[in-house]
């Protein structure tokens, strides 16, 4: 703290309680969401009030501006205006994440609801295959346990208000993502005796209700749709694309892969197709294929070097990377023995991202450290960066306490139970909302 010069006492004593005051106030604000971590720098402090406080933030503006820098295969993930949904699969408790309260929140808001009757009932065991944002509203894929082939497909307003059903049918969908003014899906195209052939993409237009298949002969294995083109893997080494109105099948990337390889579709930006190779349980070092010209390179050429990278994801304008710690060059670390523990390599395939450090990029193109995420001053292990809203940067970890190491030895040796944080990547601040005890440091 700067030194002041000497003033009357009174006036020392109604200053100090004044910013006492400021502080608890400032803190019962904050340290409800703020979980147990350590950041290298304080960008907070040249912002605005304005800019530092989330819940003040045009989060409608934000996502017309960053809601759709790509679009990923699968439906795990979704990002919405006001929630993100971190897993899909489940029931009407479904964890999500209200970006204003920064807390998690279930999707069914009526606070005496017995779920039986509401879009989100438990009593019939209808679980989550997919969410989807289009044009105002959210849409839920949702599937019954009971009943294999039953889907049913539910919207609510932005604010998960005005629940309704807009349909339901006895067919398998698998997935659902949104672009343009449809919803396109996974589907199964079965025979005249009801066995199942292959899985197509079909599309649904919820202001017209009209609904129809992109091609009946595209087989899929994973597919991406974005800007109005369906990318989809056939076989193990093919991407082959078309347009949404027009089943013209061209072929975008064909490899030469052995038997036990395979393509994994990752994301599909406004340039770029973003794949790895799977081998075995191992996957690969992700590759960009350029959608105008099919020239591919690895991802990981347009970063600075000298680094082995383990976890990267580009946003357009932002990349977020963790970087190997097993290394030499961080010896000097005093949690070098934990990166390099024989428990800790194993359960991360000799790889270590106990550091629990996420970088970034600044404009130089020179990497900044953003956080680094601890519990009890013990760094978390990385294992996901899910998205990122223009704001938030959303990741999975494990905690020491997850799996078995050597603060943890009668740990589990694998565990498969992840957690959400939530990175403020503005002010440097973690939000932890799946910990019922959070600190502030």
């Amino acid at each position: 703290m700067s030194k002041r010069k000497l003033i009357p006492i009174a006036i020392t004593l109604a200053a100090l309680l004044v910013v006492i005051l400021f502080a608890v106030s400032l803190a019962s604000r904050r340290s409800h969401v703020i979980g147990d971590e350590t950041y290298t720098e304080a960008p907070s402090e040249t912002l605005s009030p304005d800019e530092q406080y989330p819940a003040e933030i045009d989060w409608i503006a934000l996502f017309e501006k960053y809601g759709n820098l790509r679009s990923e295969s699968g439906a795990t993930n979704s990002n919405t205006p006001f929630f993100y949904y971190w897993e899909s699969s489940q029931y009407s408790d479904t964890p999500v994440f209200s970006k204003t309260a920064q807390t998690l929140d279930i999707l069914c808001k009526e606070a005496f609801c017995t779920h039986e009757t509401c879009i989100f009932s438990d009593a019939d065991e209808w679980f989550l295959r997919g969410v989807a944002y289009l044009n105002g509203r959210i849409y839920f894929l949702q599937d019954q346990i009971t009943d294999l082939q039953a889907r049913r497909l539910c919207s609510t307003d932005l604010h998960l208000n005005d629940p309704k059903i807009e349909w339901e049918q006895s067919k398998g969908l698998e997935s659902m993502q949104a672009d343009g003014d449809r919803l396109y899906f996974e589907e199964t195209v079965y025979d005249e005796n009801g066995t199942p052939i292959y899985n197509t993409v079909s599309w649904y237009d919820p202001a017209s209700r009209e609904s129809g298949f992109v091609s009946e002969t595209l087989h899929v294995k994973n597919y991406i749709v974005r800007n109005d083109r369906v990318y989809v893997l056939q076989g193990r080494n093919k991407v082959v694309c078309c347009r949404v109105d027009d089943p013209t099948i061209s072929t975008l990337l064909e490899l030469e892969l052995k038997d036990t390889q395979q393509i994994i579709l990752e994301y599909v930006d406004d340039q770029y197709l973003v794949y790895t190779v799977m081998s075995g349980y191992q996957i690969g070092e992700p590759q960009r294929c350029q959608l105008d010209t099919g020239e591919v390179s690895s991802y990981y050429d347009m970063l600075p070097q000298g680094y082995t990278y383990l976890l990267g994801e580009n946003f357009v304008d932002q990349a977020f990377l963790c970087i190997d710690h097993s290394g030499e060059a961080y010896a000097e670390d005093p949690y070098y023995d934990f990166y390099t523990d024989m428990y800790t390599t194993e359960i991360t395939l000799n790889k270590s991202l106990m550091a629990g450090r996420i970088y970034t990029l600044t404009n130089e193109g020179k990497l900044r450290e953003l956080v680094q995420l601890t519990t009890d001053g013990i760094p978390d292990l990385i294992w996901n960066i899910l998205d990122y809203d223009g704001r938030y940067l959303y990741v999975t970890y494990q905690t020491y306490k997850d799996y078995r190491n050597e603060y943890n030895p009668e740990g589990d040796l694998r565990n498969s139970d992840w957690h959400l944080a939530v990175i403020d990547t503005q002010t440097g601040q973690v939000v932890k909302p799946c910990e019922t005890e959070t600190t502030q440091e």
